[in-house]
């Protein structure tokens, strides 16, 4: 994406830890949903990634997410239909226990051509 197309979009708070995204449509949406954002959240210590999971299941722009083991507690997939819906999805996390939330737009996805094969050794890239 351009730095003149970044410009044209505007800019949100989507809350305490979390200022100044620039919302840009990602490739392949959903109809009527088209931002697709990752969030990684950070949980209270008095909230279980349990409680969380139950808590993000019930936002509408929640389509997916993942319990971590790190320096994050969950990760999920929104699609969204505005800044606006960023922005309250984003507050509703904070209301039910993130203590921070990292946002991040998603520009557009890929899938690999093949499926990993068990048989390869697990490589990791530092």
């Amino acid at each position: 994406m351009s730095a003149q197309a970044l410009d044209s979009v505007p800019e949100v708070q989507v809350g305490p830890t979390v200022t100044g995204l620039r919302v840009a449509q990602a490739d392949g949406a959903t109809p009527g949903r088209p931002l697709r954002i990752q969030v990684r959240l950070r949980l209270r210590p008095e909230v279980s990634p349990g409680a969380m999971e139950s808590a993000a299941g019930r936002l509408p722009a929640v389509f997916a997410g993942s319990v971590l083991a790190g320096d994050h507690d969950l990760q999920l997939h929104l699609a969204c239909r505005d800044a606006a819906e960023i922005t309250a999805s984003i507050a509703e996390l904070h209301r039910c226990g993130a203590a921070e939330c990292h946002v991040e737009v998603v520009l557009r996805g890929f899938l690999c051509p093949q499926p990993l094969d068990p048989a390869l050794p697990h490589q990791h890239t530092p």
